[in-house]
């Protein structure tokens, strides 16, 4: 990552540039300006950590700089602290806080005081880029993973620990001869035919005795042991069709079993 700026804002040079040797072991970039309207300017074209800001300047003063900057809704977030007079006038304290200053340092200023106060906002604005660009990289993956899973050639479903149907792509939709609205919260057993006693079980009938035997049968067992197998599922439509898939388990972070994906397709014709 870049290092990250600091603006300092203060009509004498001798103050700037002591300012940038007392910061100088943060190892940022420092820009410096002598007026209320060049601190504008900068702003604009850069984006700071953190602003240190004088209070009395020729022109725009800092109270009305600090105002114009956080006017503005791009910049309202930028931390900017003002260096006060040196008698900690309360009046003066609490008019810097009321222009949008976060903290304020006093005249003169001690190095260790102003280092730590521009350390924790250099830290935070540092975590901000973080996370901001994490955000970005992971809607950036979603949405490479969508358009993978939308343009399979295969049946891709996801299943919750108990079978339900938690996701599912187009092709799934299509093999299967359903819509994906209607899908969606189906259980994966009402797709599954089974041979049990050398009859053939359909997962969704009604007959009691059925009903005993789908009550037995374990999804997490039959379908996600993460082995690739063939047999018979069938459509929405009751149509019974020979299918290829392979299946993963998904486990939450202290190993349990949250579910899984299947990736299926239909063999009959090449059965």
């Amino acid at each position: 990552m870049k290092k990250l700026k600091v603006l300092i804002v203060d009509d004498l040079e001798v103050n700037r540039y002591s300012l940038e040797m007392i910061l100088a072991p943060l190892k940022i970039n420092i820009v410096h300006v002598d007026s209320g309207e060049s601190a504008l300017s900068q702003v604009l074209n850069h984006d700071f950590a953190v602003i240190l800001m004088d209070v009395e300047m020729p022109g725009l003063n800092g109270y009305q700089t600090v105002q114009l900057i956080h006017s503005n809704k791009r910049f309202k977030n930028i931390p900017i602290v003002m260096i006060t007079a040196g008698d900690r006038d309360n009046i003066l304290i609490n008019k810097a806080y009321e222009s949008g200053a976060v903290d304020y340092v006093t005249k003169p200023i001690e190095a260790v005081v102003i280092i730590n106060k521009v350390r924790q906002f250099v830290e935070l604005d540092r975590l901000h880029r973080v996370a901001k660009q994490a955000k970005i990289e992971a809607e950036e993956s979603k949405s490479q993973l969508h358009a993978l899973l939308n343009s399979a050639g295969e049946g891709v479903l996801g299943i919750d620990i108990t079978g339900f149907i938690t996701f599912a792509n187009p092709k799934a939709c299509q093999i299967l001869e359903i819509e994906n609205r209607a899908l969606i919260t189906r259980n994966l057993q009402e797709f599954l035919v089974y041979e049990i006693d050398n009859d053939l079980l359909v997962a969704n009938q009604e007959s009691s005795a059925v009903s005993k035997r789908y009550d037995q049968f374990d999804i997490t067992d039959h379908v996600l042991d993460g082995l690739t197998s063939s047999e018979r599922w069938r459509t929405q439509n009751g149509t019974i069709f020979y299918v290829e898939y392979t299946s993963e388990m998904a486990f939450d972070k202290d190993g349990k079993k949250i579910g899984g994906v299947v990736i299926f397709k239909n063999v009959t014709e090449r059965k």
